[in-house]
């Protein structure tokens, strides 16, 4: 079984060695609360995020709503999110900076689909990310 603080000092080791800086407060994952998820799974969670960034990038809420409907990913979205996807909050009401985090996720998610082969965690997310993605249109 995995040793969750060995994990972590070989992660952290593996940043150093590469010139990152490490987070002394963040916890060790215990494993039980590790979960694997299915390729299903992260591209229904790649569609989400999709979503969320179109919207952060003015794509009209009631069209993202929509299209993940349209997708049959709802039940993917997580529970900081449905407001927003939801359309309790308006995206012009309460700002884009909850929603422009979500472009680090989807060019997480961009990498992890093979979309993209190098993800820098420290460059801004490029413009054309969304042309990677389905249009939500």
């Amino acid at each position: 079984m995995l040793d969750p603080q060995q994990a972590k000092a070989q992660s952290e080791r593996a940043i150093l060695a590469l010139g990152g800086d490490v987070s002394t407060t963040l916890p060790a994952i215990p494993t039980s609360e590790l979960r694997l998820r299915t390729s299903v799974d992260v591209a229904r969670r790649a569609l989400i995020l999709n979503a969320l960034f179109a919207m952060s990038s003015g794509v009209n809420p009631r069209v993202a709503r929509r299209w993940i409907g349209i997708h049959g990913v709802m039940g993917t979205v997580v529970p900081s999110e449905v407001a927003w996807v939801g359309g309790g909050f308006s995206v012009a009401e309460h700002g884009l900076q909850r929603l422009g985090g979500d472009g680090e996720a989807l060019m997480a998610a961009a990498w992890a689909g093979s979309l993209i082969d190098f993800l820098d965690p420290v460059q801004s997310v490029p413009q054309g990310v969304l042309g990677l993605f389905p249009d939500l249109n």
